[in-house]
């Protein structure tokens, strides 16, 4: 997520705190699977504590506004974002999911309105091989349906952010109270 520090003006914190968990393609996740398929929302639910009362501690170490936070996630971190989102959302501000999918278990805290008026980025490749393009489709129309606002790119990309999306994120970023 440094890639996006260039973006913020700098009286702007950006944590970008590294998943927990080493995965099969020496790459690091927010849980442990133990099942086939994508993460639920109940794989989300130990580390998410740790990661809020971490992030809480470091603000107030730091003197820093606790609220909003803002999120990014790509992939599992965008599932993360997600679930989140869902679990802390008074203390969740904007969020960009890229490249990502909403966990299995939170769909009844976005029908119910909980997300409603909420900022949404939601950024995919239609050649996605790792998360089908159909998971950002469908969080469109169930986070639409929850009346959160959504911004949604999709480029012709695999599982990464394409230049025309990146923009997109950027304009969406730049739009946060207090980065101008």
């Amino acid at each position: 997520m440094e890639i996006f520090a260039h973006s913020f003006s700098e009286d702007f914190l950006l944590l970008a705190p590294r998943a927990p968990f080493n995965t099969s393609t020496s790459g690091y996740g927010w849980t442990e699977q133990h099942h086939q398929g994508f993460s639920k929302a109940s794989d989300f639910s130990s580390v998410t504590r740790d990661l809020m009362d971490n992030i809480q501690e470091l603000l107030l170490f730091l003197k820093q506004p606790v609220l909003p936070l803002h999120l990014v996630g790509f992939s599992q971190g965008a599932a993360l974002s997600y679930y989140l989102t869902a679990t802390y959302s008074m203390r969740i501000g904007k969020v960009a999911c890229l490249a990502g999918y909403i966990p299995n278990g939170i769909e009844s805290s976005i029908e119910s309105g909980l997300l409603a008026g909420k900022e949404f980025f939601i950024a995919h490749g239609t050649q996605d091989e790792t998360v089908p393009v159909q998971y950002a489709r469908e969080a469109v129309q169930k986070l639409q349906a929850g009346r959160a606002k959504v911004i949604y790119c999709e480029d012709n990309t695999g599982h990464k952010l394409s230049a025309s999306c990146f923009r997109g994120l950027i304009t969406f970023i730049r739009t946060i109270p207090d980065l101008n």
